[in-house]
């Protein structure tokens, strides 16, 4: 594993999807995180796990974490109303929980929801009491794509490219210190060993082959990734069960307004 102190390498994505942001307002679409040119996108979902522990369904995470963030942030009068006004939407537990994997699929026909390619975690939120998660649920996490998908990806993707180089950048948010991005070239399979590394925290947020057949990219805000790439990885990806994944195009919205579907149909 090499760690670069160029970046020349990550521009044929940086070029084109800060054009794509700085061209447009209201909303942020695929077309802003990875760049065109493939014969294919897919929106890798990240896990969401119930919680076995917890029995009453009824608690939320903001009963149980609200009262301790207001704890921990005395402040003054103007910073408690605001705390007090927050919502803790969703979490994960500080420790090893039992668990079972429910797919996002079975979460919205659970909640009377559209599965579709624009669904994301706030589609969930609207449906839940003060938009805040049942406890019970441990939904999914942002910028960094969980150990299960995680090992999937890169078991597929080693599959079919053996031991074919790959770069890993990680932007500011996605390193301990959040002074400046990293970048690491090394295989594929390194990937586990890259994640490692002291000074980031979080999965990488760009991952590609020098000869840019895919891309991976894991944003900072997102609780799902988004895939570029041909036809036959495409398909592997698909077919892998330890991934939930969609179809999805350049043109698809990815913030949290995204879901137009579920939102016309609980106005």
């Amino acid at each position: 594993m090499e760690k670069l102190t160029e970046f020349e390498a990550f521009k044929w994505i940086e070029t084109p999807t800060t054009k794509k942001r700085t061209e447009r307002s209201g909303g942020h679409f695929v077309d802003e995180l990875v760049p065109p040119g493939f014969e294919g996108y897919l929106k890798i979902f990240h896990a969401i796990y119930e919680d076995l522990s917890i029995t009453d369904h009824t608690l939320s995470w903001h009963d149980l974490e609200g009262p301790t963030i207001r704890r921990l942030f005395p402040g003054d009068e103007r910073t408690q109303e605001l705390l007090k006004g927050s919502v803790v939407t969703h979490g994960a537990p500080s420790g090893p929980f039992p668990k079972e994997r429910i797919r996002w699929r079975e979460l919205a026909e659970r909640c009377g929801l559209i599965f579709h390619p624009e669904i994301n975690d706030s589609s969930f939120s609207r449906q839940f009491t003060g938009r805040s998660w049942p406890r019970y649920l441990v939904g999914p996490s942002e910028g960094y794509l969980d150990s299960a998908s995680f090992c999937a990806f890169v078991n597929t993707l080693a599959a079919l490219s053996g031991d074919q180089d790959c770069y890993f950048y990680f932007d500011v948010m996605a390193t301990k210190d959040y002074t400046s991005p990293l970048l690491f070239r090394g295989q594929i399979a390194e990937a586990v060993s890259v994640v490692a590394v002291a000074d980031t925290q979080d999965t990488p947020t760009y991952w590609w082959p020098p000869d840019h057949s895919w891309c991976l990219c894991t944003d900072h805000d997102l609780p799902f990734s988004i895939f570029g790439g041909n036809a036959r990885v495409l398909a592997a990806l698909e077919e892998q069960p330890e991934l939930e994944v969609t179809r999805v195009t350049l043109l698809h919205r990815v913030d949290y307004k995204a879901d137009r579907v579920n939102e016309k149909r609980d106005a």
